[in-house]
């Protein structure tokens, strides 16, 4: 929310949850809008795309794939992405204010967003959210398969308080993103 608060202070637009379906040119060859998968048309002055690399290079007009700064998009390789976020029933006691590597093999960096993001903030509900990588062998699987995984795996960092059965901090809610790579 910091960069959308920032843009928005300088008279931008921020579109949130908005797929691009298609940028359309100028005959210049310049960005002449972006037209969205719902119909809307955006203009601006500059545009900032968040989306995955793969996605990126489907959405390149033709006249741009042979300039040599969007040419270098060629060997750039998508990989399969799964965020996690898991609710627990209680605070954990070694957690922080901002985004954690890991020491599991599965579970790359964590963060408790109740700490770390005023958004989520809670004095009494932790949010963990996790990037679940390498993610290539399990974005087939199911949510539960994930959870499973990762519980087995928290319960690896935090033994004194989660445990893989949930004897100890119990799942109240959790939400799996899953972004697989496209071709």
């Amino acid at each position: 929310m910091p960069i959308v608060d920032h843009i928005q202070s300088l008279s931008g637009e921020v579109h949130l949850n908005s797929r691009i379906q298609k940028i359309q040119l100028h005959d210049e060859g310049n960005v002449k809008n972006l037209l969205l998968n719902y119909g809307k048309v955006i203009e601006g002055d500059a545009y900032v795309f968040a989306t995955p690399v793969d996605i990126l290079k489907l959405l390149l007009p033709n006249d741009w794939k042979e300039i040599p700064y969007f040419k270098k998009l060629e060997k750039l390789v998508g990989v399969p992405v799964i965020n996690v976020h898991i609710w627990f029933d209680r605070k954990l006691k070694n957690t922080y204010d901002h985004l954690l590597f890991s020491r599991s093999p599965l579970l790359g960096v964590y963060a408790d967003m109740s700490v770390a993001c005023k958004e989520y903030y809670s004095p009494n509900q932790p949010m963990l959210e996790l990037v679940f990588a390498p993610a290539e062998e399990w974005i087939s699987r199911s949510d539960e398969d994930i959870i499973g995984a990762t519980m087995k795996e928290l319960s690896k960092l935090f033994p004194d308080e989660i445990s893989a059965d949930q004897s100890k901090a119990k799942i109240v809610k959790y939400h799996v993103v899953k972004t697989p790579r496209f071709d």
